[in-house]
């Protein structure tokens, strides 16, 4: 797992799908193996294949539903394919999940992301 985050810091997505594939023989149920592999699957077609990268990541959520990186590689594919909603519901997943996420905050205001209602406060807002 460490050779492939390695290679794919530095865009080198085909070439780590091979030591993810391995790390995924060896680990078939390990969230952090089955996110980052639908990721480099992603990435290493040209963000063109959705099919493969989000079964992957579905599969990571399925294991750990909180999942940080799954949460916001599935927005981010939701983003790609124009799925606002899903992208919306995923960002909001993740910032739950982990509140000081910089790309969740970022996504939550550009998407319009329900905040007030995070923290039970909306009721004070005056209309």
């Amino acid at each position: 797992m460490g050779r492939a985050d390695e290679l794919m810091k530095i865009g080198a997505y085909a070439a780590a799908l091979s030591f993810l594939e391995e790390a995924r023989f060896m680990e078939p149920n390990n969230p952090d193996v089955l996110a980052v592999l639908g990721w480099a699957h992603f990435q290493a077609t040209g963000g063109e294949e959705f099919d493969e990268a989000e079964g992957f990541i579905d599969l990571a959520l399925s294991f750990d539903e909180r999942h940080i990186k799954a949460l916001e590689y599935r927005g981010r594919l939701a983003l790609e394919k124009g799925e606002v909603e899903r992208a919306r519901i995923m960002v909001e997943r993740l910032a739950e999940a982990d509140p000081k996420n910089r790309w969740a905050k970022a996504q939550m205001r550009q998407l319009g992301a329900n905040q007030g209602s995070k923290r039970g406060f909306a009721f004070w807002r005056r209309k």
